[in-house]
């Protein structure tokens, strides 16, 4: 007697949407009831420069973005002027931005540095164990992050009956169109590698302890950073998907704020948000074969 076939069962595709929004909500739960990501549980974190003012970190972190900016500039100037010494190139062309890109992290590097070394005591020593406990945090992070885009697709969809464009970063964007071009990838290596040094110097280490300091709540003031963390972001997001991208870079920014807060460690953001790049280059080069 032949036994009838058992299909396996089939997940759909909604089912696997409600799937993954299932598994960041449990994450979240038990980050709360494991005492992660409650409130009271963001006061132990530690940062350099006890004995410096709020004000004093909020005039680094904006003397680092007003540098990023001159930075850009400066770079877009000799772009605009078809400059010799850059090799000949067209403004406006990946390779003019890849290297508008670079000054502009370039700039924020040394200013960054500099006000760092301003900082009475300044950082904890980073160490090996902080790349483990980066990469640990942000594969723990990601499924609340992806949950958090999910929902913003959702209700998205809910109300424009559409669905927005795939690619949600002007970065992304250029990488997804240039992938033979070298400056393209030039772009993706600045965004891996300067972007989450220079963007966790002024949100996670200054901006977030100067927040801090003034209102005397941690939880409130890595809320706040991670608001004007997201805010900032909007120029380099196409208009059509900032209502699905911002709550992703909002959360992802609590999830960067909280990990400074809990570890006194800034190597521990920053290794967090080169990974969340670096996933998101490699979801726009491979995911789509």
């Amino acid at each position: 007697m032949t036994k009838p076939s058992v299909e396996p069962p089939v997940v759909t595709s909604r089912q696997w949407v409600w799937l993954q929004i299932g598994l960041g909500g449990a994450i979240v739960v038990c980050l709360w009831f494991g005492n992660v990501i409650k409130p009271s549980s963001l006061g132990k974190g530690a940062e350099g420069g006890a004995d410096r003012p709020w004000w004093a970190f909020l005039f680094a972190a904006v003397v680092i973005y007003l540098a990023m900016g001159l930075g850009a500039e400066a770079i877009g100037s000799q772009v605009r002027l078809n400059a010799s010494w850059l090799g000949g190139v067209t403004e406006g062309s990946t390779k003019a931005t890849a290297i508008i890109m670079l000054g502009q992290g370039a700039a924020g590097l040394l200013a960054g540095f500099a006000m760092l070394a301003l900082a009475t005591g300044g950082l904890k020593r980073p160490s090996g164990r902080d790349l483990l406990v980066g990469v640990l945090a942000i594969v723990i992070a990601l499924p609340v992050v992806n949950a958090t885009g999910l929902i913003a697709l959702e209700i998205y969809r809910a109300f424009k009956q559409a669905s927005p464009p795939t690619i949600g970063h002007n970065t992304l964007q250029t990488i997804s169109e240039s992938k033979g071009d070298p400056w393209a990838w030039a772009q993706a290596g600045s965004a891996i590698l300067i972007t989450p040094i220079v963007e966790e110097l002024i949100y996670r280490y200054f901006l977030q302890t100067a927040l801090v300091r003034l209102v005397q709540r941690p939880w409130l003031g890595v809320m706040l950073t991670a608001g004007l963390f997201a805010a900032a972001h909007i120029g380099a997001v196409p208009s059509a998907t900032l209502s699905t991208v911002l709550p992703v870079l909002f959360v992802l920014g609590l999830a960067l704020g909280i990990a400074m807060r809990r570890t006194g460690k800034l190597s521990v953001p920053i290794v967090m948000h080169a990974a969340f790049n670096a996933f998101n280059v490699a979801l726009t080069v491979w995911g789509n074969r």
